[in-house]
Parts: C-alpha cells; structure tokens; sequence
C-alpha cells in the first residue's frame, strides 16, 4: 500500500490503524500531497509516534530516528562517491572515462530500543548483525563506582571484624585482669586474717604474759630502782600488746565477722575519735546484720580507708559515717569538714587508696564517687547491689 498521495496527518491515521502483522517501509518525505514540506527525518519522526507496526528505511543515517534497522545504504558513501565523479567531470573528464564504483549496503544494523520496543529477540538477527543504541547496564555505567563502593564495604567489613575480634580480646583479657584482682585481694584479706589472728592468738598472749610476770616481779623486789625499772618495762610491754592489738584489728578486724558490718564501723569510728581526737559519728539505719562476706568487707575497707585519709590529710574536726539499704543496694558514706581537695586534678602520682576503692567496688558490682572541693571537706559515697543478703 502506497501512500504517495496522502497527507502526513493521513499517512499518521494509516500507521496507526495498523493490525500487529504489517511493516512499514519508509524510504523518504520531504513534501506531503496537501505539498506541505518537512525537512530532514521530521515526518519519520511523526510517524514513528502513532505507528503500530515497525518501521524500516533504506539509509543508514535513518537508524536512531525510528527504523528498527537491516542491511542499509551509507549515503557518507555515496555522498563521497559522488563527489569525487563531480570533480572529475569538472576537471574536463569524459563521462565514459569515469569508473563506476557500487555502493554496497552496509552490515546488519539495528536499533537496541527498536527491537525491544516490538520485541524481536536479538538471537533471530543475522549472526554479523551490528546492534546499536542499547542502553548500558549499571555495572557498564558506574563500574569505577560499583567497584570502589564494594572495595569500601570490604575494608569496612573486615576492620569491624577486627574491632569485634579486638574487642573480645579485650573483654577476655579484662576478665582475666578482674578474675586476677580478685584472687589477689582475696589472698591479701586471707593474709591480713591469718596475720591479725597470729597477731592476737600468740603475740598478744605471750605479751600479756610478760606483763603479769615484770607485775610480779615487781613486787618481790626491795625498794630502789629495781621496781621503777620494772614497772616501765611493764608499762612499755602493755603499749606494746596495745599496739599489736591495733595492728591486729588494722588487718583484720573479728567484729566484722562476729557482730556484723555495722558494730565493726561503730568501732573504727570509736578508734579514731580517740586517736585522732576528732567528733565521729556512725549512723547506721534499716542495714541487715548479716551481709554477704564479701560485700561486708568491701564496705568495711572502703570506709577504713576513708578514715585514714581524714586522720592524714583532712585537718578535719568532724567526720560522719552513714550506713543505708535503698532500693536494693548498700548505701555507705563517709564525710568529713576537712580542707578537701580537687578529684579532677591531676596528681604526679596516682592516689592508691582511691585506686583501691575502685577496684574493691568493681569487684562487687559497685560504684563509688569521691566529691570535694578546696575549704568544703570530702563526701565519699559508695553504692554496692544488695542482691544475694542473707536471711
């Protein structure tokens, strides 16, 4: 079916009006019958917009402006063919003196989105068939992008995989180091009892002894300076029993474990109201007589260290230790009215008692907070979890 003598806008109604079985043949339409002129591929163009069926054309510069493609003229050929006859003829060539020269269609060529748009598989073109026009893929597109992306999340995975097996070392060695405090501060309190009940079963006996003896002594000898001897060396032996029995109880105190947590405090607070002369004063409320050993003695130790802390260095007058259970936790206090300090500056060397309350506290599950300032004392609180008290 011709369409020689139609309109665009007819041709346009016939293309698509088209049934799915028909092709069109598209060769060349610079001026329709109604002789409206269209330039260059305009009125391919238009029709290629409406057309039910493909499109087919002769020349290769109509591939990409809507024909699906085939074996096409290459009018960049003729064009140059052409032109090179016109030159001869113009150089005064004869006309039969001038080769002639076939122009051959080219190769197979197709359009990518021609054969889609009318679904031709391309596994049906001739095997030397040229496609063009397909649109690249992604990974065609953004290969360099692709590949430094996936080379990123590489590096990333593999450095989390280190951070992780870098952080479960850490853990492991933390664990070690909080198993190994441990043993070492329960070997030290074994130590500490062992040395206190030595202290206290013999050398305070034997002490003792040697009192009542340089006593007796004293008493058979005649008058002079034999009595007054005696009775400084027994006046020496019984500050000396006194002193062991201080040291006994520094290392280990057995009211901690025969009267509880709270008589043992009582008791230290007693110790240094008398030594230090210093206003002590314990006040301790709703605390369960039978603690857990170890959350016992952390607690005793903290406090003890406190203590020493006042007698040292404070110039405290007064110092106040509370004793509570809230929520489920032993609450300890220790606050003095001394010249105090600042926590947050830093020390040439690290303070080992502090150290220690740390590290007492950890080993329970605790936490303890040191606050002071310079003219306004010390506040040294300590929380410890409560959560296996004995009945």
């Amino acid at each position: 079916t011709w369409t020689n003598d139609l309109t665009l806008d007819q041709i346009r109604a016939q293309a698509a009006a088209l049934r799915s079985d028909s092709t069109i043949l598209y060769v060349t339409l610079q001026v329709d019958a109604a002789g409206v002129p269209y330039e260059k591929d305009l009125a391919l163009a238009r029709v290629h917009e409406v057309a039910r069926a493909p499109i087919f054309g002769y020349s290769d510069n109509q591939l990409g402006h809507g024909i699906v493609g085939g074996s096409l003229l290459a009018l960049g050929e003729v064009g140059r063919e052409g032109a090179e006859t016109a030159l001869h003829l113009l150089g005064g060539a004869k006309p039969s003196a001038i080769a002639r020269h076939e122009v051959t269609p080219t190769s197979p060529q197709f359009d990518w989105r021609e054969l889609r748009r009318w679904g031709i598989d391309e596994f049906s073109l001739p095997h030397d068939s040229v496609v063009r026009f397909r649109t690249p893929t992604l990974w065609e597109q953004h290969s360099e992008l692709i590949l430094g992306g996936l080379l990123i999340i590489l590096f990333e995975a593999l450095l989390i995989t280190a951070l992780v097996v870098q952080s479960g070392r850490r853990e492991l060695a933390e664990r070690e180091a909080h198993d190994l405090n441990k043993r070492l501060l329960s070997a030290t309190e074994d130590e500490k009892r062992r040395l206190a009940r030595e202290l206290h079963d013999d050398f305070s006996h034997r002490l003792a002894r040697l009192s009542l003896d340089a006593a007796l002594l004293e008493g058979t000898l005649v008058p002079g300076d034999g009595p007054r001897i005696m009775r400084g060396m027994r006046d020496q032996i019984s500050q000396l029993s006194g002193d062991m029995h201080a040291i006994a109880h520094q290392l280990h105190p057995a009211i901690l474990e025969d009267l509880g947590l709270a008589e043992a405090l009582r008791t230290e607070g007693d110790l240094l109201a008398r030594t230090a002369s210093l206003e002590v004063t314990v006040d301790v409320a709703n605390v369960p007589r039978r603690l857990p050993p170890e959350v016992s003695l952390c607690a005793f130790r903290i406090a003890q260290e406190a203590l020493q802390n006042v007698s040292r260095h404070a110039q405290a007058s007064a110092v106040g230790i509370s004793l509570r259970t809230v929520n489920g936790q032993l609450c300890l206090t220790v606050r003095d009215n001394g010249v105090g300090f600042e926590p947050e500056r830093k020390k040439d060397h690290a303070s080992l008692g502090h150290a220690s309350m740390r590290e007492r506290v950890r080993l329970v599950g605790g936490e303890v907070n040191i606050h002071s300032h310079p003219g306004f004392g010390t506040t040294i609180e300590t929380q410890i979890p409560l959560s296996e008290i004995a009945a």
